[in-house]
C-alpha cells in the first residue's frame, strides 16, 4: 500500500452507532484533514470526500475490486495532511485484516462502551430510519415508539461487540489510539488532532445525540426491572445512562 502523499494515513475501526459519524464529520471541519465514510458501504458514494466527493456508486465499486489500488486513492489526498476512513471488521474481514497488519496505516480504534446505550440507538436507528443529525438539526425530536427489551439478543450483541473489539486491539499494529465515544462527549478532539499530527483547531461537533442519556427510557416500562437485573448479572449497572 503506497501514498503519493506524506500525509499521514488512518483507518477508524469500529461498529455501527459507536460515534464514528461524530467523528468523521468534525475531523473533516478541520483544513488539514480529508476524512471519509464507510468507504466499503454496499452504497458508498455520499461516504466519499476529496477528490473523490463526486464519483458515483458505479465508479466507486468498480475501483473497488482492485482493492490495493482502491485504498492507494482513498489515501491519495494532495491537500490534506492527514487522510483516513472508518470501516467495519464485517465489511471487508481480509482488507481489514491486511491494515490491521500495516504499521503504517495509523489505527483509531473507537468504542462505545455502554452496550445498552450501542444497543438500543442501533434498534431505533432500524425504527425510526434516521441514523444521524448534523449539529444544524437544532432540536428536532425524534418520534419513537418504546423498544423492547430481549436479554438473549442483547447478550449477543455483547458477544459480538466484545469479540470484534478484541480482535481489533489485539491485531493492530503501529501508531493505535484507543477511544471511546464517552471520551469524545466530554473531552472533546485535541487528541485525536495530537494523534493525526495536525494543528490543533477548536473543533465543534459536526453531528449531535439522536437520543437522551437516559437510556432506560428508551424501553418500555414493563421491561425496566429486567433491564436493571441483567445489567447487574453482567456487573455494569451504570448503563442505564450515559
Amino acid at each position: 500500500m503506497t501514498s503519493s502523499t506524506d500525509s499521514t494515513r488512518f483507518v477508524i475501526l469500529s461498529e455501527a452507532r459507536s460515534g464514528t459519524s461524530l467523528l468523521t464529520e468534525t475531523l473533516n471541519s478541520h483544513p488539514e484533514i480529508t476524512c471519509h465514510g464507510e468507504v466499503f458501504h454496499p452504497d458508498p458514494a455520499w461516504h466519499f470526500r476529496g477528490t473523490m466527493a463526486k464519483l458515483s456508486n458505479d465508479t466507486l465499486l468498480k475501483l473497488r475490486a482492485e482493492k490495493a489500488a482502491f485504498l492507494d486513492q482513498v489515501f491519495d489526498q494532495p491537500d490534506a495532511k492527514a487522510v483516513g476512513f472508518k470501516m467495519w471488521r464485517i465489511q471487508e474481514p481480509d482488507e481489514c485484516a491486511r491494515l490491521l497488519a500495516d504499521g503504517s496505516v495509523s489505527k483509531i480504534i473507537l468504542e462505545r462502551r455502554n452496550k445498552l446505550s450501542q444497543y438500543s440507538s442501533t434498534l431505533l436507528a432500524h425504527q425510526t430510519g434516521i441514523w444521524n443529525l448534523s449539529a444544524e438539526s437544532g432540536g428536532k425530536k425524534l418520534e419513537s415508539a418504546p423498544l423492547v427489551f430481549d436479554a438473549r439478543a442483547f447478550r449477543n450483541f455483547i458477544a459480538f461487540q466484545t469479540e470484534t473489539f478484541d480482535y481489533y486491539r489485539s491485531q493492530a499494529t503501529g501508531p493505535t489510539l484507543n477511544i471511546s465515544f464517552s471520551s469524545l462527549v466530554q473531552d472533546g478532539f485535541d487528541g485525536v488532532q495530537d494523534f493525526l499530527g495536525v494543528q490543533r483547531q477548536p473543533l465543534d461537533p459536526q453531528k449531535r445525540r439522536l437520543h437522551g442519556t437516559d437510556i432506560l427510557a428508551r424501553f418500555q416500562q414493563s421491561d425496566h426491572a429486567a433491564i436493571r437485573a441483567e445489567l447487574s448479572s453482567l456487573g455494569q449497572p451504570g448503563w442505564v445512562t450515559e
